[in-house]
């Protein structure tokens, strides 16, 4: 009887911590979250000694009952998958990294370092321009938003701290942040684009793949109950294109109505329209590889210039795929300038 009570014991401590977090993250009355725990699916999980989902398992039991929660707290947009589309070379130098996102089932995120554009996540924050005045208001802007009031006295040392460079190493550090310390998985809205099958598949000689997934089901490496209940902060965003550079003010940037990381990480010049890109950024999370969920992958788009062998290979990389995904071909139109994407089979164990 002892374990029984200890048991319940994890029950009702798992339950009342997952409740109160995701009340607070969703912004829900507690009672109503709890009320909504206790008749759920996952609270059955829970009780059930069979499945093992007791207190060393919250972040699974919160991913559970978050999945069952998802038409009652996430917007349409949210809950329903778009195609996101990842452009590959087959070439001798690159084709081992091809194979290995079929092979692994793994995407890789890269460090913006490591990025072909010098600029990107890496534009240089100033803090130039502003008055005693506008960096005091920006002072109690940032304070307000972390909980905090100023004192007089640490007003009164802002714009000394600013004019003397002080803050400097706080941009150092910003830059550091997103530049060498996170990573992104890009992707682009298109799947048939001339320019990124000519830049990024080896001049229409390689591949693209087609993913589809909600907001909520991201190949991110961090679950959904990682990102509300832990500090990981996963960013989707579409990369916007201006004519100018953005807002590069540090404190202009950390005004309440400002995304500071969305601006610095969306925003690449307007020569690099064509990738339509969708980015994955993960904050302070190292470059590496992650796991994908195989149904997540829809087709396999062999391009222009490709032959047989190339269709044969990835029709081998594909044979044993546990769902069905398309295999297709682009092929040039006779009558202007654009690809036609023409499905050739359906290749996978699915």
């Amino acid at each position: 009887m002892w374990r029984d009570d200890r048991i319940q014991a994890a029950v009702d401590t798992t339950t009342g911590f997952i409740a109160a977090k995701l009340a607070e993250k969703l912004k829900c009355p507690i009672y109503e979250m709890e009320r909504l725990f206790l008749a759920s699916k996952t609270y059955r999980l829970l009780c059930d000694p069979e499945t093992g989902l007791f207190a060393d398992n919250v972040l699974e039991t919160a991913d559970l009952f978050l999945r069952e929660l998802e038409p009652t707290f996430f917007s349409n947009d949210k809950q329903n998958p778009r195609s996101y589309f990842k452009y590959r070379s087959l070439s001798d130098s690159q084709i081992e990294y091809t194979k290995a996102i079929f092979a692994k089932r793994e995407l890789w995120y890269s460090a913006p370092k490591d990025f072909n554009d010098p600029f990107d996540c890496n534009l240089p924050l100033t803090c130039d321009g502003l008055t005693d005045k506008e960096i005091e208001d920006a002072h109690v802007g940032i304070a307000k938003m972390m909980g905090r009031t100023l004192s007089s006295d640490e007003l009164n040392a802002s714009a000394d701290t600013v004019k003397s460079g002080r803050i400097n190493p706080l941009l150092v550090k910003w830059r550091k942040d997103l530049y060498v310390d996170s990573s992104v998985c890009c992707f682009s809205h298109f799947g048939d684009s001339i320019q990124m099958f000519s830049f990024y598949a080896d001049g229409h000689k390689g591949i693209c793949i087609e993913f589809s997934f909600s907001v909520l089901d991201m190949p991110t490496g961090i679950s959904v109950a990682q990102q509300l209940l832990g500090s990981a902060r996963i960013v989707p965003i579409d990369v916007t294109y201006p004519d100018a550079s953005p807002e590069l003010n540090f404190f202009k940037l950390s005004a309440p109505d400002s995304n500071k990381m969305a601006n610095l990480i969306r925003t690449k010049a307007k020569s690099w329209g064509h990738e339509k890109e969708f980015r994955i950024f993960r904050h302070l999370l190292p470059a590496g590889a992650v796991p994908f969920a195989p149904q997540i992958l829809k087709r396999v788009i062999l391009g222009a210039k490709t032959d047989d062998t190339e269709m044969n290979m990835v029709k081998g990389w594909l044979k044993e795929w546990p769902n069905s995904v398309f295999l297709s071909k682009a092929e040039l139109d006779t009558k202007s300038f654009k690809l036609n994407i023409r499905d050739v089979e359906t290749v996978g164990r699915g």
